[in-house]
């Protein structure tokens, strides 16, 4: 019984740790696209045309 306790609880942690992560990069993701957005636009305002390459 310790063996399925212990094998559950770290399938908990490994699915904990992977959502975690996904998170992160997503909040990164959408972090780097709003300063691609600010940066067009600025460029834009300034008569600067510009396009980001991924």
């Amino acid at each position: 019984m310790e063996t399925t306790m212990q094998k559950s609880n770290g399938q908990d942690l490994f699915i904990d740790v992977l959502a975690d992560m996904i998170c992160q990069y997503l909040d990164a993701k959408q972090e780097r696209q709003q300063r691609a957005d600010y940066w067009l636009n600025l460029f834009e305002n300034v008569g600067i045309e510009a396009q980001i390459v991924a």
